[in-house]
């Protein structure tokens, strides 16, 4: 098979992930009431996909013999790196088969999407148009669903579809608070839709403030839909992490676009703003909104249980267990992985604990390596895609979020965000490559 074919294949395969990704708590909910002992396979099924689609790519570098843009590409190295000190993390610690191998797929699935993403983009740069919309057409779907929730759907919707304590609950509540209901969307919570509404509402307002005039009525009707149904998301998530990291974001996107000289202006704006907003906040704290979604503290109101303590009780352990740990306790030993058969549960809400948790420092800061490296590319490109400011300021947020949650352990953000960073950095490279790729001049 050519190159053109393997490429045209990777691009359909690509997409497909991209666009389907959004439906991964809804498909695993499905895969654990139908699927039994398939149900870890079903629910790998973008991984396994972006594995096929690296053979095929792999192929058609090897063809196109371009191998040479990829040596050179200090990411791709790190990823090796990875890949390979969680081999031999793996074969250094034991523990249960299962458990590892989530561990591998949770850690390692963000960096593969990038590199597929990387690759196809490389080779093809008009395949970064198909990935934008299969993009788009996964999150018209996430955030139309969400608006739906919110807005005539029954709280227990998704429980007639097999959610459940058991597989995902079809909705959550601010500290057991009936009055304060939590959407999921088809993600797999509150909190990870939240932080999906992040990455999203950076790349609508990126997009529009680059082609808002040259869009047609419907297409800013659909474009202003996209946006109120992510705010819409996103507040309904009540995941105060996600509103945090939203207005990191937003900072930093608002920031790509101020000139140099207005810089120390909007620094000046947003400390007052900061401080403005907090005083607002902490005078209001016994309304009943800012007292149990803020603060959680309004005992009064719901369960004694406070998500807080969960979260201060996560750290103050992790951390314990990562300074007596310094080369990790093994993969698969946190998180999801660790709640399977014959494991021990360990929950640790900070992404950064987590990493360190079971690759040690060296992991930790291998990934952070590469996370800069994501986003430096990001920042050269900025000036030539709107779609580098909004990742950029994206991944900033996310960043913030991970201070409190394993955002990266989430399938449809680390996808998301890993693959269009991915796609956008195979697009620039491809834009200064001399000579440029064959490819990059037809049509798939």
């Amino acid at each position: 098979m050519n190159s053109r074919w393997l490429i045209r294949i990777s691009a359909a395969l690509t997409g497909v992930v991209l666009a389907g990704v959004v439906l991964q708590g809804f498909i695993a909910v499905q895969a654990d009431v139908h699927a039994g002992a398939y149900a870890p396979l079903a629910k790998a099924w973008k991984e396994l996909v972006l594995l096929a689609t690296a053979v095929l790519l792999a192929a058609a570098i090897t063809q196109r013999r371009a191998w040479g843009q990829f040596v050179r590409q200090p990411i791709c190295w790190g990823i090796m790196a990875l890949a390979l000190l969680h081999g031999v993390i793996v074969a250094v610690y034991h523990h249960p088969p299962g458990s590892e191998f989530a561990g591998l797929v949770i850690d390692l699935r963000g960096y593969l999407a990038w590199l597929v993403a990387y690759a196809l983009v490389y080779l093809h740069p008009q395949a970064l148009r198909s990935l934008l919309i299969a993009a788009g057409v996964g999150a018209g779907c996430t955030v139309g669903f969400a608006v739906l929730q919110v807005t005539v759907l029954p709280v227990d919707f998704l429980a007639q579809f097999g959610y459940s304590k058991a597989t995902i609950a079809p909705y959550l509540t601010v500290d057991l608070n009936d009055s304060f209901v939590r959407i999921n969307s088809f993600l797999r919570g509150p909190n990870p839709l939240g932080a999906y509404s992040v990455l999203l509402l950076c790349v609508a307002v990126a997009y529009g403030i680059r082609h808002w005039w040259r869009l047609r009525a419907m297409q800013r009707g659909l474009l202003g839909a996209v946006v109120i149904g992510s705010l819409v998301a996103l507040v309904w998530s009540y995941s105060r992490s996600a509103w945090l990291g939203a207005v990191v974001a937003g900072v930093v996107l608002a920031a790509s676009y101020v000139p140099r000289r207005f810089v120390a202006w909007l620094g000046a704006a947003l400390v007052v703003t900061t401080c403005v907003g907090g005083v607002v906040v902490y005078s209001l704290r016994q309304t009943p909104f800012i007292s149990n979604v803020v603060f959680h503290n309004n005992a009064g109101a719901g369960s004694v249980h406070k998500s807080d303590d969960g979260h201060a009780d996560s750290l103050r352990h992790a951390a314990q267990v990562v300074g007596q740990h310094p080369l990790g306790v093994g993969v698969g030993s946190t998180g999801s992985p660790s709640l399977g058969p014959g494991a021990t549960p360990h929950i640790i809400e900070n992404q950064y604990l987590y990493m360190a948790h079971e690759t040690g420092w060296l992991g930790l800061g291998v990934q952070l390596a590469i996370t800069a490296g994501a986003l430096l590319l990001l920042w050269r490109a900025r000036r030539d895609h709107w779609l580098a400011r909004a990742l950029l300021a994206a991944g900033a947020g996310l960043l913030t979020i991970g201070l409190v949650l394993p955002v990266w352990a989430d399938d449809t953000v680390v996808i998301t965000w890993w693959l269009l960073a991915g796609a956008l950095a195979g697009w620039a490279a491809a834009a200064h490559s001399k000579p440029a790729p064959a490819v990059a001049t037809s049509t798939v």
